[in-house]
């Protein structure tokens, strides 16, 4: 029998989601879409883009199970970008770009995969392994540290998210920086992969970066206690709860972030 995977996605209040998610029963692909787009840029914009994304990877995933996960991103690169290379200026710095995190559910393997900042979660018995890509805040910066002391929405804010992401956007998708998902297929050749025996394997989740907030931006959760309450409410009772520790905090005072609210996606398969 297959495992039951359930997923939830919720976007930020006021704004349409960008982030996507698509489950089979053997893999999981989230996107997180990221940027904000002139349509000198793009015509489409990031919702059309993480959609795609999402739907190709699932494709060539599932088309050939003994694809690995980075070469079935790759794959999905390529076409998405000839999807709308002809609309759109791809090499605009304006051009969507995703974080990715894929699951795949293989007969005798667990294979994940991380690019940007989504997390990958799995359960094995211990103490939850993570498939995770810091690179960015290992050489930009965190946000946290970044807005710290700062009320969202004021200038000041405002001022240093726009000096964290100049930082960022000046070695994104460059030898020895950090990588996203957008026009060039090598990207996916930098994502960070694992591997596990599918009869270790108990339970396997993916977040995206606005679901993961209570753990990694605001240190209120373990990821063993995060896990814990997606299997327990679920991943849409897990997204309310991420809704009531931001709403808790409007102002980004107790807890430093770059918005009030993020997109915030899970999906979460139980095997054993």
């Amino acid at each position: 029998m297959q495992p039951l995977t359930l997923v939830a996605a919720d976007g930020a209040p006021g704004r349409p989601i960008e982030d996507c998610v698509i489950a089979s029963p053997t893999t999981i692909v989230v996107v997180d879409g990221a940027g904000s787009p002139s349509a000198d840029a793009c015509v489409h914009g990031v919702g059309w883009y993480a959609q795609q994304l999402a739907a190709q990877t699932t494709a060539a995933l599932l088309l050939d199970e003994r694809t690995p996960p980075a070469h079935a991103l790759a794959q999905a690169l390529t076409r998405v970008a000839g999807l709308h290379s002809i609309t759109c200026d791809l090499r605009s710095p304006a051009a969507p770009s995703a974080a990715v995190g894929i699951v795949r559910l293989g007969p005798d393997a667990v294979e994940t995969l991380a690019l940007g900042d989504v997390s990958i979660v799995v359960d094995t018995g211990g103490d939850p392994q993570l498939t995770r890509d810091l690179r960015v805040e290992a050489l930009a910066g965190t946000e946290q540290d970044a807005v710290a002391g700062l009320k969202i929405g004021t200038p000041e804010h405002a001022a240093a998210l726009a000096l964290l992401a100049q930082r960022r956007e000046a070695i994104r998708n460059r030898p020895h920086g950090w990588w996203a998902a957008a026009s060039d297929p090598q990207a996916a050749q930098h994502a960070v992969t694992d591997s596990y025996r599918r009869a270790d394997v108990r339970t396997a989740a993916a977040f995206t970066a606005g679901a993961t907030r209570p753990v990694d931006r605001m240190r209120l959760s373990t990821w063993r206690e995060h896990l814990d309450l997606a299997v327990r409410l679920g991943p849409a009772g897990l997204i309310a709860r991420v809704r009531a520790i931001e709403a808790a905090d409007p102002d980004g005072v107790t807890h430093p972030r770059a918005t009030r609210h993020d997109d915030a996606t899970v999906a979460v398969t139980a095997l054993g």
